[in-house]
């Protein structure tokens, strides 16, 4: 019992750290990378998951938690994280439309999280509004990547009421 207060109450403190976007965001992401946003937003990289995984295995999994920007241009999707040494923002990765293969929405109670295939890796992504997951721009990165990769789109989160998790 106590290991699981601990878990949450770390997954609490995690989750609060809020990290705000550069006002400079855009202007840097296309001057620094040349990409030019469409959307963004700030994001967490889940690493070591896919989806929500089980209580067990939350416990026994080695997660690390990246805190950047998901960004999606005309062309891909990027993954950016601000270096404080060099004063701008970094790619932590990125990937092409064509790269990837599969996009998912795993749900979980009110949360929600963008799961992204490609031929070797699955990255799991948080889209966050200060220390909240943010279910509607969820929704929208998703259905941004969806029509880009010719898939179906989800409906507006505001229309779907949360289904109790078994």
């Amino acid at each position: 019992m106590k290991k699981m207060i601990v878990l949450v109450l770390t997954m609490m403190v995690l989750g609060g750290c809020a990290i705000a976007l550069k006002p400079d965001f855009v202007e840097k992401a296309n001057n620094d990378l040349g990409i030019k946003p469409v959307v963004y937003q700030r994001a967490d990289w889940i690493q070591g998951v896919y989806g929500y995984p089980s209580f067990s295995e939350a416990l026994t999994s080695k997660i690390s938690i990246i805190r950047g920007a998901l960004v999606c241009s005309d062309n891909k999707v990027v993954f950016l994280r601000f270096n404080k040494q060099l004063e701008k923002y970094v790619p932590i990765f990125e990937l092409s439309y064509d790269e990837i293969t599969n996009l998912t929405m795993a749900r979980k109670g009110a949360g929600r999280r963008l799961v992204l295939h490609e031929k070797r890796n699955v990255y799991t992504i948080e889209i966050v509004k200060g220390a909240m997951i943010d279910r509607e721009k969820t929704v929208m990165f998703h259905n941004f990547i969806a029509n880009k990769l010719g898939m179906p789109l989800l409906p507006d989160e505001k229309n779907i009421e949360d289904k109790k998790d078994e």
